[in-house]
């Protein structure tokens, strides 16, 4: 789905209900950061964050919570950031955006807990992936340089911690975010 494009989410959720109802995790993990200083985030560079960032994975969440309802609960978990706690220059649009998926993570916990859907965030560091690849050496050093554990974390740290939350192993979890950041 291109969450920028009218209609994308609409028909992707279409698709996924025509091969099945049963739905027992939904982890929302698409995002973009375009870093710019504050006086220079464009309206447009705002939107396009909170867009992608945070009203896609919302539509998804609740077309697909509904599901699970249906089918007895389940496990939503969003994929935010540090950022969205702790802050950093350059980051308003996209920490903004993350901040904004924590507290849809703790509204959607609260309203789905009774139903059997537990819903919780990761707020992901330093992260080997794409995006922290294509950042300026400078900024990823002075970032590497506050985790307590002086490297960049894999995905499948990340990815390990997500599985967790998604199995019954974590089934009195819900409302929780989750740092993955080496003690940033």
């Amino acid at each position: 789905m291109d969450f920028t494009v009218p209609g994308s989410v609409s028909e992707g959720l279409g698709e996924i209900r025509s091969i099945s109802r049963d739905i027992a995790a939904l982890v929302n993990v698409a995002g973009i950061a375009e870093d710019a200083l504050v006086h220079m985030v464009t309206a447009e560079s705002f939107r396009r964050h909170m867009q992608i960032n945070l009203e896609g994975h919302i539509q998804i969440t609740q077309y697909l919570t509904r599901l699970m309802m249906r089918t007895g609960g389940g496990s939503v978990v969003n994929v935010s950031s540090v950022t969205a706690i702790d802050g950093n220059p350059g980051q308003l649009a996209y920490g903004a955006s993350k901040a904004g998926m924590l507290n849809a993570t703790r509204i959607f916990s609260m309203e789905l807990a009774s139903k059997g859907i537990r819903v919780n965030a990761v707020a992901p560091g330093v992260i080997d992936t794409e995006m922290n690849r294509r950042m300026d050496g400078a900024a990823r050093e002075r970032l590497l340089d506050r985790v307590a554990m002086g490297r960049i974390g894999k995905p499948e740290e990340v990815a390990s911690v997500i599985l967790w939350l998604c199995s019954p192993a974590a089934s009195f979890v819900t409302g929780q975010t989750l740092r993955i950041d080496g003690c940033m």
